[in-house]
């Protein structure tokens, strides 16, 4: 209570209009930033994904080479060769198509992981893909190439 001739506290109570605003625009300036670069981030964990079944792939094409004398060509997305062959589950990756081609007996091969209608709906460029390259003549053996956006 206040008696007479008592000045009011003139703390304030709340922020102004202006603080308001000032606060709104530098929050939306730092998302304007920040959502790009976490949007590239996560495609490029989902490009990993990718990356983990091509290793899978090579592994697995040495060994059938070992035993068989040459590299198998697989066409793109033929999962039942890959699985029944190679024994590499690429059902995994609905991201992406995989396929071995290029292939030169037991000297070289290329994988390719080609971005699906799942991949462009997740952001991939429709025409994106990832691949591996391995030449057994050449150093260093194995080559990555990828355009995913």
């Amino acid at each position: 209570m206040y008696r007479t001739g008592e000045a009011k506290s003139s703390s304030p109570q709340a922020f102004t209009l202006t603080e308001m605003m000032v606060v709104i625009v530098l929050v939306g300036v730092l998302a304007a930033i920040a959502l790009p670069i976490y949007n590239r981030y996560i495609l490029q964990t989902k490009a990993s994904e990718a990356k983990a079944v091509i290793g899978a792939i090579v592994a697995a094409e040495k060994a059938y080479a070992e035993r068989n004398g040459v590299f198998l060509p697989v066409r793109k997305g033929d999962a039942a060769e890959f699985m029944n062959k190679l024994r590499v589950d690429v059902k995994e990756s609905s991201l992406f198509d995989f396929e071995v081609s290029e292939v030169s007996g037991k000297d070289a091969f290329t994988v390719w992981a080609w971005v699906n209608g799942n991949g462009v709906k997740e952001g991939f460029s429709s025409s994106g893909y990832v691949k591996y390259t391995y030449r057994k003549s050449e150093e260093p053996r194995g080559k990555w190439e990828e355009k995913l956006w």
